[in-house]
């Protein structure tokens, strides 16, 4: 399976609105990835650029805000990243399926 294109059909998000509104094509779009669950969540905002979603400088900040900007610099899955996208074409034992981007208000981020 390869990679869906997706640089007829760029997303610009200016905010936490626009990112909101456009949340369901982004899971869509990342969850068609070859191994987009797990690549989102070693580098969230990575992936959302490989899938030509493209925020803004404060959508990026207010994302990574919502997400833990803290959680985002040290996680440990950041340096799989090129390990899970080389590794996307095989068969995987565990898939990954992302339901949302935007955690809900009140849940605890996993970290």
């Amino acid at each position: 399976m390869s990679t869906p294109d997706y640089t007829t059909q760029p997303l610009e998000v200016k905010n936490l609105d626009e990112l909101k509104s456009f949340e369901p094509q982004i899971v869509e779009r990342i969850n068609i990835t070859p191994n987009g669950g797990r690549l989102f969540m070693a580098d969230p905002i990575r992936l959302l650029k490989e899938i030509n979603v493209n925020l803004t400088p404060k959508a990026t900040r207010l994302l990574e805000e919502k997400l833990g900007a803290e959680d985002l610099a040290s996680n440990p899955l950041k340096r799989l990243y090129d390990d899970f996208k080389k590794d996307a074409t095989g068969k995987q034992d565990v898939t990954v399926t992302i339901k949302g981007i935007i955690p809900k208000e009140g849940s605890h981020n996993a970290g």
